[in-house]
């Protein structure tokens, strides 16, 4: 098999429809060899420049049973790919707004995304971890009987701002820093690259997109042609 051709099978699992892609890796609908159980797997390559699932991997531990928190039930490596294998849940709330067809979302259905949005933060800062890239492509809604829960998904840019072993607040580096996250949703501070990445910059990132679902026609820079990531 050429080395970049994705395999048919990782580990027990087969994998089905690619449900999306993007610059660091593939999404793809599995099931398990033995007992069929149906999953999302992402895939990367071990080699990559940018390799998100060894950084999704570390946050789990602390994130597994949390209210919109996705299981992770296997992950490792097996040849040149890295993957994780994750609940499989539904369309995103990006995916939702622009099948609605409408150019602003009701009041009642935003403050339901916002009650849930920021539990699942309160939920993740309780646990000493930073998520850093809020979007609405970032917020799922769960599947059949779970799908008035929204669940936050992909770590990959997440950090600890509390130490593990300590306890104690991480001290922010003031070194300059690549930008991180989201271009549409991303605070000011962490626009201008001047300040770390905080609990503060998570829920501004929140409150942008809960406008821009209220804005006819969303937020203004998100019509100009400004990339979302």
């Amino acid at each position: 098999m050429p080395p970049n051709q994705v395999p048919q099978r990782i580990g027990n699992w087969w994998l089905g429809d690619c449900l999306g892609s993007g610059y660091s890796g593939s999404i793809y609908k599995a099931h398990n060899v033995h007992s069929g159980q149906i999953v999302a797997l992402k895939l990367q390559r071990v080699d990559h420049e940018c390799p998100t699932n060894r950084y999704e991997r570390g946050f789990y531990p602390d994130l597994q049973g949390g209210l919109g928190m996705p299981t992770l039930w296997q992950s490792g490596i097996e040849g040149n790919w890295d993957y994780l294998v994750i609940d499989l849940l539904g369309s995103s709330l990006d995916s939702l707004y622009r099948k609605s067809g409408r150019n602003v979302m009701d009041l009642r259905s935003v403050l339901c995304i916002a009650q849930q949005v920021i539990e699942r933060l309160e939920f993740m800062h309780s646990r000493g971890i930073l998520h850093r890239d809020i979007q609405l492509g970032n917020c799922v809604v769960g599947l059949t009987p779970h799908e008035q829960i929204i669940y936050m998904i992909d770590f990959g840019f997440s950090k600890r701002y509390i130490d593990s072993v300590t306890g104690r607040h991480i001290p922010d580096s003031k070194a300059k820093r690549d930008f991180i996250g989201n271009y549409w949703f991303s605070s000011v501070g962490v626009h201008c690259r001047g300040r770390v990445p905080s609990r503060r910059d998570d829920l501004e990132a929140v409150a942008l997109m809960l406008i821009h679902l209220l804005t006819p026609n969303g937020l203004s820079w998100t019509r100009n042609g400004v990339p979302k990531t």
